[in-house]
């Protein structure tokens, strides 16, 4: 199930066309004054995501610690530090 049936309101080329065209002009809009650029819902999660990825997941200093007793109990173990 989809939640836009590009085939129903035009075609998948034309809202391909269409929905570059907005990305393009979102990205080209002047951001507001401290923002550096503007971006589109989700950009940020998948850069993080993409980063993640490639570079591993930062955790805060005391999850492990706080995790440690949780692996324990359900018999998992612990992943090692890059």
């Amino acid at each position: 199930m989809h939640l836009i049936a590009p085939d129903a309101i035009g075609g998948s080329d034309a809202f391909t066309r269409q929905m570059d065209w907005l990305a393009e002009a979102c990205h080209a809009a002047r951001p507001r004054k401290g923002i550096e650029r503007v971006r589109l819902p989700g950009e940020r999660g998948m850069q993080r995501y993409r980063e993640q990825k490639a570079e591993g997941v930062a955790l805060y200093p005391g999850i492990m610690s706080t995790l440690a007793p949780l692996a324990a109990r359900y018999g998992v173990d612990l992943p090692t530090a890059l």
